[in-house]
């Protein structure tokens, strides 16, 4: 049981430093939120937004086997509480779906057409992939967070094991 204990630990922290880095976006004025990053060009607000709907797409892929990567209009004047919300309906459903799975469900192919040629990968695949996107942003906030004087610190995974 160790591949099922270490994922459902890893969206723990997920769920944990997220909640973390939205609290500290949550101390900024809206001009501090909405100013480009450089290197993304993303400000605070649109990458919160972006995780939180991406979470969305990868989640729904993991219970449908279908694909949800049509860009919506993702709201870009969501307030950070709105999407701290959903942040964390977001993460209460993939841990809620992870919980019904068995370590073989994590590991039976699953196919999923992406531009028009068919993919086949384990749900596990999925999981790590929305994890360790999030990750990526995360670091991008952390980095963008400090650059406002509300820098989260140690957001490694073991300060939350």
């Amino acid at each position: 049981m160790l591949g099922k204990a270490m994922l459902v630990s890893m969206v723990d922290y997920h769920r944990q430093v997220n909640e973390r880095l939205l609290e500290l976006a949550a101390t900024l004025p809206d001009d501090a939120l909405d100013a480009p990053n450089p290197g993304t060009g993303r400000s605070i607000r649109r990458t919160f937004r972006h995780m939180a709907a991406t979470d969305g797409r990868w989640r729904t892929f993991l219970e449908t086997h279908k694909r949800a990567w049509e860009e919506g209009a993702d709201d870009q004047h969501a307030t950070i509480a709105e999407i701290a919300t959903l942040q964390a309906g977001e993460t209460a459903a993939l841990a809620a779906w992870l919980e019904g799975q068995t370590e073989d469900d994590l590991l039976q192919p699953v196919e999923i057409v992406w531009d028009g040629e068919v993919y086949t990968m384990a749900p596990w695949h999925g999981l790590l992939q929305l994890l360790l996107h999030g990750q990526q942003h995360r670091a991008e906030l952390a980095a963008a967070l400090t650059e406002q004087g509300a820098s989260p610190n140690d957001v490694d995974y073991i300060m939350y094991v």
